[in-house]
């Protein structure tokens, strides 16, 4: 299959760091990372990526969520890169977010975002970071080798 085949590596895109009540992530970037940064900067809002197994490229992409929280609902901006070489920056606005998915042109690859939350107790971070856990723990077979999520949830309810 002709193509090009790029992979943004964690070492220069993987990184987070907290300033405030933002929290700035690289693309590759695990989710459940920027939930990490995020507690130990106070930063509540962010506990939802906790529980998704994916980089923060994929959640720009198709506005990644679990348990009451969205991709759409911290997102600041987000930083990408057209085929043409040129770097954009799109607001919270300019994402064009629905359900699972963003409007902005496929071609374009992410490479950093960030994200505001409001300065929480930590303890109240911990313990909502670990009821993300423990549903995720009983509703998915964490400890198995699986395709992970397949199926949009349908209107009201879910697909499993």
């Amino acid at each position: 299959m002709p193509g090009v085949v790029i992979r943004l590596a964690p070492r220069a895109f993987g990184e987070t760091s907290a300033d405030g009540d933002v929290v700035t992530a690289g693309a590759a970037a695990l989710d459940k990372r920027v939930a990490e940064t995020a507690a130990a900067a106070n930063i509540g809002g962010m506990e939802f990526f906790f529980g998704i197994p994916g980089t923060i490229g994929g959640a720009l992409r198709m506005n990644a969520g679990a348990n009451g929280g969205e991709t759409k609902d911290v997102l600041v901006e987000a930083t990408g890169v057209s085929r043409d070489g040129t770097r954009h920056t799109f607001g919270n606005a300019e994402m064009k977010f629905v359900y699972r998915n963003s409007g902005v042109d496929a071609s374009v690859i992410f490479t950093s975002a960030r994200f505001r939350g409001r300065i929480t107790d930590a303890d109240a971070i911990r313990a909502r970071m670990n009821e993300v856990q423990t549903h995720r723990e009983t509703a998915q077979p964490i400890r198995e080798k699986t395709g992970g999520s397949t199926f949009k949830n349908p209107p009201g309810n879910s697909a499993w």
